[in-house]
């Protein structure tokens, strides 16, 4: 049900429910209930229902072992679905707002990176990565909403990192050498900002 075009995903819900009850430790039926309940959260139109769904899916992948790939890759799909459903309900004109859309990103940033380098074979992450640079590259939402962050003065400089990746790929050079060099005035000391500088 989970995988089919029209599959049923409250089904799904209650087929995996029924597995869980056979095997309680199963790792495959853990990670298919957080799945499901990823595949519900993306459906859903309410965003308190989301955040239910990704809670209880978190909640299953919480209880897989960190080193499961397919539980890492999981994770990082959640971290990915809210930055993009956070670009479309973001208040531009809220520093909490704004704030917290960089924290978004940069967590998902963070947990991919982690997770990639765990996984270094698995290509379904850099597919996910992929799909969070499609989702910051398109339209001007998410640039404006990073830039307006970074002038309110974002902890750290991942914020100013990724709108200088977004420039470089717009084809915007000069902005990006110049968000660099603001990152580094704040930040002497940061690695990430001297080798993106290099």
């Amino acid at each position: 049900e989970l995988n089919h075009h029209f599959g049923d995903l409250e089904l799904a819900q209650k087929y995996a429910a029924n597995a869980r009850e056979i095997d309680q430790h199963n790792r495959t039926v853990k990670h298919t209930q957080a799945e499901v309940e990823r595949a519900l959260a993306l459906k859903a139109q309410s965003t308190y229902l989301k955040e239910s769904y990704r809670t209880r899916a978190k909640r299953f992948l919480s209880e897989m072992p960190a080193v499961d790939k397919f539980a890492a890759s999981s994770r990082c799909k959640l971290a990915v679905d809210e930055v993009v459903d956070m670009i479309s309900v973001i208040d531009e004109n809220s520093r909490s707002d704004l704030v917290m859309f960089a924290d978004k990103v940069k967590d998902a940033e963070t947990l991919l990176l982690r997770s990639q380098q765990n996984f270094p074979e698995e290509a379904d992450l850099f597919q996910i990565e992929a799909k969070l640079r499609a989702c910051l590259n398109s339209g001007t939402a998410a640039l404006n909403a990073l830039e307006k962050a970074w002038s309110l003065g974002t902890k750290g400089s991942s914020t100013a990192l990724r709108i200088a990746e977004i420039y470089e790929d717009q084809g915007r050079s000069d902005d990006a050498l110049k968000i660099l060099k603001q990152a580094l005035q704040k930040f002497s000391d940061d690695k990430a900002v001297h080798g993106a500088l290099a």
